[in-house]
């Protein structure tokens, strides 16, 4: 029976984001040919094993190919994603690290998985999912509280620069200010999508000033961060939490001071419970600059946001906190309470206009030709991830990890790049740390490679696909052991798109093999019948563009499972032996849909029951009454049609006895109705 199911599914799914006309062909690499770097000395033979559509542009390629490394042949893993990313067709490329509100002592970014920080990306940015990425930068090992145990303001933070959601979280590298290893992402489309040079980065400390209702109010210049002694004239500076400085290992810091203490005759604003705020370089870190071996230079790096929400001639600032004094007229007419700040190091040049950037090791290929480096581990085979961009525009995320030996060597990596016609390119971390995910048909994300680990490592921070994604509402109208209809509505696409129809497609099991189909939505509806019973099936909304003959897939989907089919009493065996009656309920409940400890059976017309477990045996003992009429039995099942559960008393099936019991019921009878007569005449 069809049973009407009110529980409305909002589902997000996806829409196509890229313009048809503007896509060109990726040469992939030819199965069997083998590709050299540009001395020759290194090479990768393609063996190509798996290479999915994930929709949206995407690409997934599996290349099981070989290397010749004196002349030893290692076995291969490379893993490639491309997408044309274009945000204004809705899909982009991103960095992110994991941010959450973890610490008792500061709000730094916290290392996790790379699965994890696609969730944590997503639950950041609702409107946005992830569809695949891969690790970045490397992070600094041996600082920040979630690394070592101990206190140290430090934190984790990347090795290299990083802007994310436009913000400059690490501006400088953690050796010190002008890093050149910065790759940014345009997301526009182009042949030409990724910014880099090999020119030092240039930063400038700004504080960017918000109205209570988010309106841009300005961007000042900030003179420095801590100051020692403050310059003349106007100025503007920033206050935080820093360590003395005072010790010579970031091991051994549980006694630093975990407060500062800032006094002013000008007014101090103060963001008292910032969104994000971390000291990642500071010139007082005096043990730093005496530990480095490289002739780093420790410089002021900081970055910070939130409500100011105090104004006061003197504070005690923690981790979590930050203030601001100025004497410049302009800005001072605008702070007040309510105020919403950034403080940051921001890049300018051609960064200015990526929404993300991220360090990286070493460059790979730049505009075709090879880079060449000496690091042991780059002359080495090693895990390897990368990031790059074809010859048609489509960014490239990379990891390659080998079978018999660790990894690719660097200009092996190069020889692979050149296989699938990536013209630049660039190292991410490596060992470990090469991971690459991939979201698959159910929105759960999986590792595409084999991180040699064992398992995925904790990191920093990754580089991202993402799309636009729209809100549908999809709720299931009706709902049998053998059918389900869907009712669809797709609220936004989310981009302009002409959309002429759109289709649910639904993958399961059917008489136990895999099962797929896809049903054009007619006036919102959609039906599919001939279903297993107490299967699940994934739905996924799918639609055609006007003048266009592709069925294009989302990646979001839903769920929906049949009902189970009912459950039968189909006998009641009985049986009297010495005045116990055994009883045995036989059932059909293919789908155990019956809930076994709610059975109870009446001899009495349903005026006394007893409760019994139909698959056990049932003995009532010293019996009395007659087994064989008014014989009712309630049973209480839910076949999963969303009504919870059902109550039912049966009456009409078949009995099943024994001679013993029948002979009993003839003696029981016979005697009673003797008695009946004697007891009549005495009368």
């Amino acid at each position: 029976m069809k049973l009407r199911r009110g529980l409305i599914f909002i589902t997000y799914i996806f829409v196509l984001v890229f313009v048809f006309a503007n896509i060109i062909g990726v040469r992939a690499a030819t199965k069997g040919e083998t590709y050299y770097n540009d001395n020759g000395k290194a090479n990768f033979t393609s063996k190509i094993s798996e290479e999915v559509e994930l929709g949206f542009g995407a690409t997934y390629i599996h290349d099981k190919g070989t290397t010749n490394r004196s002349g030893v042949v290692y076995d291969q893993n490379l893993h490639i994603l491309l997408q044309q990313s274009n945000v204004s067709n809705g899909t982009k490329v991103v960095t992110w690290g994991g941010y959450k509100q973890k610490h008792t002592v500061s709000t730094a970014l916290s290392r996790m998985t790379l699965k994890e920080l696609a969730k944590n990306y997503e639950a950041n940015h609702p409107g946005w999912k992830v569809i695949g990425g891969i690790n970045a930068d490397q992070y600094c090992w041996g600082y920040g509280e979630e690394i070592h145990k101990g206190y140290d303001l430090l934190e984790n933070r990347p090795y290299y620069p990083m802007k994310a959601d436009g913000e400059y979280w690490f501006s400088n590298s953690f050796v010190g200010p002008n890093c050149a290893n910065v790759v940014g992402f345009l997301n526009d489309g182009s042949t030409n999508a990724l910014v880099y040079n090999d020119a030092p980065l240039n930063t400038q400390f700004k504080l960017t000033v918000y109205d209570e209702n988010n309106n841009l109010l300005g961007k000042f210049d900030v003179n420095d961060m801590n100051p020692v002694t403050k310059v003349s004239g106007q100025y503007t500076y920033v206050y935080a939490l820093t360590d003395t400085g005072n010790k010579q290992s970031p091991m051994n810091r549980m006694n630093e001071s975990k407060e500062k203490t800032i006094s002013s005759t000008n007014d101090l604003y103060i963001v008292s419970n910032a969104d994000k705020t971390w000291v990642s370089n500071s010139v007082d870190y005096a043990w730093f600059k005496k530990a480095s071996n490289s002739g780093a230079v420790a410089v002021n790096q900081f970055f910070g946001k939130g409500t100011i929400d105090q104004i006061d001639k003197s504070a005690t600032i923690t981790a979590t906190q930050f203030a601001i004094e100025t004497t410049n007229t302009q800005l001072l007419s605008l702070l007040k309470s309510g105020c919403y700040v950034i403080a940051q190091y921001e890049y300018y040049g051609g960064y200015e206009n990526c929404e993300s950037a991220i360090g990286f090791h070493s460059p790979q290929r730049v505009n075709n030709v090879d880079c060449y480096v000496g690091n042991y581990n780059d002359t080495n085979g090693y895990p390897r991830s990368v990031v790059g961009i074809t010859e048609d525009g489509k960014v490239a995320l990379i990891t390659g990890n080998g079978t018999k030996n660790s990894g690719f060597t660097s200009h092996e990596i190069n020889a692979a790049c050149k296989a699938y016609n990536i013209k630049t390119a660039f190292q991410m971390d490596g060992g470990g740390s090469a991971t690459m995910i991939l979201r698959d048909e159910s929105g759960e994300f999986v590792t595409a490679n084999n991180p040699s680990d064992g398992s995925d490592r904790s990191i920093f921070n990754g580089i991202f696909f993402v799309v636009k994604d729209t809100v549908s509402e999809i709720s299931t109208l009706n709902l049998t052991d053998s059918s389900f209809e869907l009712d669809v509505n797709v609220i936004d696409y989310g981009t302009n798109l002409d959309v002429e129809k759109n289709y649910i497609q639904i993958t399961g099991k059917k008489d136990g093999k895999p099962y797929e189909d896809t049903k054009e939505v007619v006036d919102g509806k959609v039906l599919f019948e001939g279903l297993d019973s107490n299967t699940e099936y994934t739905y996924t909304l799918k639609y055609k563009i006007k003048d266009s003959n592709v069925i294009e897939k989302t990646l979001s989907s839903g769920k929906v499972t049949t009902a189970k089919l009912m459950p039968v009493i189909k006998l009641l065996q009985l049986d009297v032996e010495d005045g116990n009656l055994t009883i045995r309920v036989l059932t059909t409940d293919p789908n155990q849909a019956l809930l076994k400890r709610d059975m109870k059976i009446s001899f009495d017309g349903g005026e006394n029951y007893y409760s019994f477990d139909p698959s056990k045996i049932f003995v009532i003992e010293e019996f009395r009454g007659d087994p064989f009429t008014n014989i009712k039995i309630l049973i209480k099942y839910n076949i999963n049609d969303g009504s919870g559960n059902h109550e039912k008393e049966i009456s009409d099936f078949d009995i099943e006895y024994t001679l013993f019991v029948f002979m009993d019921y003839l003696k029981n009878s016979f005697v009673n109705e003797t008695l009946s007569c004697f007891t009549n005449d005495s009368e």
